[in-house]
């Protein structure tokens, strides 16, 4: 599957959670078209899956990739981490999916309402959090200059940008930290994007990262 095709398949199931009109209760064959219920799908992956994305998002129990973009077993390769961060082990992980599984896309996905970036934000530069210090130093090191250089910009409308800020600088980090999908993608294999998924209307939008 092309880069292009694997991030419609995510449009138009985000467009069905949206609606409300799901579908992976009934799972689908791995042609994507004929209908096959959920004991029978998991029954057919025993040996073999052909995730069409990875999604690096993040562990909050509000935002899980499979319901968002109403997929199902098999259908999407699904990293979670407090903050949506790109530590080794996530780097690593995504790696094995594009060059071990051939996954096409990779989305890290940032959330509304994200309290790993909320803490990053009020949490003063030298100060440790009570809680996900590891995270909140990465998360602080990718907000922290926007922060800086947009003193007017405060609140809802602070959080919102930082968690895109926050969600690109991660997936900056995979291609900085990988150089096997840093070539996929700039040999069109893979394409890396960010995302923010909105708690309240359950939109996700897309943006590059560059």
């Amino acid at each position: 599957m092309k880069p292009d095709k694997a991030l419609e398949c995510l449009r138009a199931g985000n467009r069905r959670f949206v609606s409300g009109e799901t579908t992976s209760v009934i799972n689908r064959t791995p042609d994507g078209e004929t209908p096959l219920p959920l004991h029978r799908q998991r029954a057919a992956l025993v040996n073999t899956q052909s995730p069409v994305a990875v999604v690096l998002g993040c562990s909050d129990s509000r935002v899980p990739p499979e319901l968002i973009f109403d997929l199902g077993l098999g259908e999407l390769f699904v990293v979670r981490v407090a903050g949506n961060v790109a530590g080794p082990t996530q780097v690593e992980t995504v790696e094995f999916a594009v060059a071990v599984m051939k996954v096409p896309l990779v989305v890290v996905m940032g959330h509304s309402g994200c309290v790993a970036v909320g803490t990053a934000l009020s949490t003063p530069d030298g100060d440790d959090p009570a809680v996900l210090a590891t995270v909140v130093a990465a998360i602080r090191a990718e907000v922290a200059p926007f922060q800086a250089s947009h003193p007017g910009l405060e609140g809802e409308a602070l959080a919102r940008r930082a968690v895109q800020v926050n969600a690109r600088g991660a997936a900056r980090g995979l291609l900085r930290d990988s150089a096997d999908i840093a070539g996929r993608v700039a040999t069109g294999r893979v394409r890396v994007l960010g995302a923010e998924y909105d708690l309240e209307t359950g939109v996700v939008e897309y943006f590059d990262v560059d």
